[in-house]
């Protein structure tokens, strides 16, 4: 069962100050098949987490873009069914962030969906992000996706790995692709 992550008020403020090498061997990405994979080497837990910078992959996917455009819900939405899929295929454990409004910091749970979190008034979702990844990134393997550079670098910082925009979408079809093989292979038997 993976973990349900909690967002709580810091004592401290994160500073976005990295520098260039900060938590990466050598300071280079590590490429892994055509996903660029920024992170650090170490070995935790199999645990697999995967938090998304909502609006960031918004911005990214023209598709999503193009939702987004029209009524954000929507785009919302759409993410949230193709990550709730991601998480269906992988057991990958999925945590959607969106910067958000209100006085609080909201979630929403589905028993057996993903978690989605709406950052509050003054607070952006790259602030929760890099909570989350401060909090659990050395319990658990937290991949963080972002096209936001200074997301990813105080990401691996905090010990998480990063991908792109459109490294997520590779591994969203990667999944897509690699369920239908193994289905028929099986249907195959």
């Amino acid at each position: 069962m993976a973990p349900r992550f909690t967002v709580r008020r810091s004592p401290f403020t994160v500073r976005r100050r990295v520098s260039k090498t900060n938590g990466v061997s050598g300071g280079r990405p590590n490429a892994v098949g055509s996903i660029v994979v920024h992170s650090v080497r170490s070995f935790r837990m199999s645990v697999q987490i995967l938090i998304v910078d909502g609006h960031s992959i918004i911005f990214a996917w023209p598709e999503l873009r193009a939702l987004h455009d029209h009524k954000t819900a929507s785009a919302r939405s759409r993410l949230t069914k193709t990550l709730t899929e991601y998480q269906d295929l992988t057991g990958t454990h999925v945590v959607l962030v969106f910067d958000g409004r209100g006085p609080v910091i909201t979630q929403e749970n589905d028993p057996e969906g993903i978690q989605v979190f709406y950052s509050n008034t003054g607070h952006t979702a790259d602030d929760i992000i890099e909570r989350l990844v401060a909090k659990y990134g050395t319990r658990y393997s937290i991949t963080v996706a972002t096209s936001d550079l200074l997301e990813q670098q105080t990401a691996i910082a905090f010990g998480g790995n990063c991908i792109s925009a459109e490294g997520l979408r590779k591994l969203v079809t990667n999944a897509r692709i690699d369920f239908a093989r193994e289905l028929k292979r099986r249907n195959a038997r």
